[in-house]
């Protein structure tokens, strides 16, 4: 038990325990900065590697063959010249997208500042550098409409085929940064690649002025509209059909090509976000109260009321309503005189302009900033889309937001559709379809 004690009770070798323990730091530290090294020199090796990878893509996709497939290249530069926003990009550019479509033609858009005056703003969409360059061109043919077709309007003529003998070059010029690119991604990525050897015997074909207006917009079968305007052939018009069943295949149409071109800009979708960041749960109304052209009638915020408090009372759960308008009472009048139950629940784009003076349109009343105009109307289409219910009247924003979301068209309620559900009906068909919902 001594020996046990003794070596128990002695003192440790104090020096001997230091060198040690400093031997073995400096060997850690060597150890460390050996690895440390090495992992930098990995890091750096991959960083090049992903470099190179990503340069070798960019180069693959400059050399990818974009017209190997296609018959030509439809140059979409003109649509219908005095058109709203919501007109302008979800009717007149998908009539062309369309078209392109159907005759197998490679779209690109690009819209100088001469062919819209309502949305063109040159101090926005005309900066930047341009770009010119030569090309075969084509053209596309004038059908003439009989019997039922038979367009009462212009000519009496419709975009017809691309001729595909009748080639030429022509020099083109492209200004800007052009009005489609700033809100909407390019249709192809990379942007058209005017130098790519699959293009260079494919023509580019061109819609006139009148064949785009009046001639696609109003005689055309391709075409896809939002209401029964003047000029449309008899054989295109609903007849007997209920509007809601004639809407819908327009609508069809339509929301394939908004679905495959339609990509908004990273800002754009952050200010849709803004707008609206409580998506599905709400109720999306358009009401449109300055002007309405082409045989539409202007219908009074009374008409829209009755369903705007059906759907607040067809549910205890407290959803958004999602007002949508041009003009500048509507809000004050609902915040003023509705009852709290509906008022508590309105959310607008905050900040949007909207027209204090009767029958003129925002978008005459911000001619020096149609950047702004042009982004706060998209706003509210994307915004509404985003809602499982709508109230509106016959107006091409109200076609684009069903464009963006096809489900709204049996959830929907359009004002000026003789036919249309009773309030009575809508709250129901609220009532049964949230009922169905999980609780949140």
């Amino acid at each position: 038990s001594s020996s046990l004690g003794a070596h128990h009770h002695r003192r440790p070798n104090n020096s001997k325990m230091k060198k040690s323990i400093l031997a073995c730091t400096v060997l850690i530290g060597i150890a460390v900065s050996i690895l440390l090294s090495a992992t930098t020199f990995l890091r750096s090796e991959n960083a090049a590697d992903s470099t190179t990878i990503s340069m070798e893509r960019h180069q693959r996709q400059q050399q990818e063959p974009h017209c190997e497939n296609f018959d030509g290249i439809l140059f979409i530069s003109r649509v219908i010249r005095k058109a709203g926003v919501g007109t302008m990009f979800f009717q007149s550019l998908v009539d062309s997208l369309l078209y392109a479509e159907k005759y197998n033609l490679l779209p690109y858009i690009w819209i100088n500042d001469d062919e819209n005056k309502p949305c063109y703003d040159p101090q926005v969409h005309g900066v930047g550098q341009n770009i010119s360059f030569s090309h075969l061109t084509g053209r596309i043919t004038n059908m003439v409409g009989n019997g039922s077709m038979e367009c009462r309007t212009g000519e009496g003529t419709r975009p017809g085929s691309p001729n595909h003998t009748y080639v030429e070059k022509q020099s083109y010029t492209l200004v800007g940064n052009g009005l489609w690119q700033s809100y909407f991604y390019p249709l192809n990525n990379p942007q058209f690649p005017w130098d790519d050897p699959s293009c260079a015997n494919k023509p580019i074909f061109e819609f006139s002025r009148s064949q785009i207006m009046p001639d696609m917009h109003r005689c055309s079968d391709i075409a896809v509209r939002g209401w029964a305007f003047k000029g449309i052939p008899e054989a295109l018009l609903p007849n007997d059909r209920p509007i809601a069943d004639w809407l819908w295949g327009h609508r069809q149409r339509a929301a394939v090509m908004v679905n495959k071109y339609f990509k908004p800009q990273k800002w754009l979708l952050e200010r849709i976000q803004q707008a609206n960041p409580d998506p599905q749960r709400c109720l999306a109304v358009h009401i449109r109260l300055t002007d309405k052209a082409s045989g539409r009638d202007k219908k009074g915020l009374n008409l829209y009321k009755p369903y705007i408090e059906a759907y607040a009372n067809a549910s205890d759960r407290v959803s958004p309503i999602f007002i949508a308008t041009d003009d500048g009472t509507v809000l004050e009048t609902i915040q003023r005189e509705w009852p709290i139950s509906v008022s508590s629940r309105i959310i607008s784009q905050q900040g949007a302009f909207r027209s204090q003076k009767a029958n003129i349109p925002t978008f005459k009343l911000l001619q020096n900033d149609k950047h702004r105009s042009n982004t706060e109307a998209l706003v509210e289409m994307y915004a509404m889309a985003r809602c499982s219910y709508f109230v509106h009247g016959y107006s091409g924003m109200a076609e684009a937001v069903v464009y963006l979301k096809p489900s709204l068209h049996t959830r929907s309620v359009n004002i000026d559709d003789p036919e249309k559900p009773s309030q009575n009906d809508f709250k129901q068909m609220v009532k049964n379809l949230e009922s169905r919902r999980p609780s949140i």
